[in-house]
């Protein structure tokens, strides 16, 4: 009688994750800003440089050059909560999770950075929205969100 031996080679696969609980700060891009200029850019990673023009929503400056596709920001997905409670969270797309983003202003969410996978928490504190002297409606927005604990919030 023969025997056969089976071998399975498992790999070990890791996805690892991280999570930015370090200290907040702050961005804002005031209303009619330029969102081209690397100033009114939150230049998150390399790869996610939020933004927004003078109306939409917000979109990924460093692979959009607006905000039209449903998708954006390119590279990213949000939920409502904190990272505290990440395992429960449910992600989607940025307009996906607020519907209207001024419905967003105040509240906890996490900013998930999909191709970096970092988590951050995030807070909108303002959104201009409604029409203003036939030019959009400013595009104005700030945020506090939690930076890389390892780094300094000088750096």
């Amino acid at each position: 009688m023969k025997k056969l031996l089976f071998i399975l080679f498992v790999s070990n696969l890791a996805f690892t994750q991280t999570i930015w609980n370090g200290p907040t700060m702050t961005f804002t891009k005031d209303d009619y800003a330029n969102q081209n200029l690397e100033a009114n850019q939150d230049r998150i990673t390399p790869n996610v440089w939020l933004t927004r023009g003078n109306n939409g929503q917000l979109y990924n400056a460093k692979t959009e050059s607006d905000s039209s596709k449903s998708s954006s920001p390119d590279d990213t997905e949000w939920a409502f909560g904190t990272t505290s409670n990440l395992s429960s969270l449910t992600f989607s797309t940025f307009r996906g999770t607020t519907s209207k983003p001024k419905n967003a202003v105040g509240r906890d969410m996490v900013l998930h950075l999909i191709n970096d996978n970092i988590y951050i928490d995030i807070k909108i504190t303002s959104w201009t929205s409604g029409q203003s002297s036939g030019n959009g409606n400013g595009g104005g927005f700030s945020y506090q969100r939690s930076i890389d604990p390892s780094l300094n919030i000088e750096d």
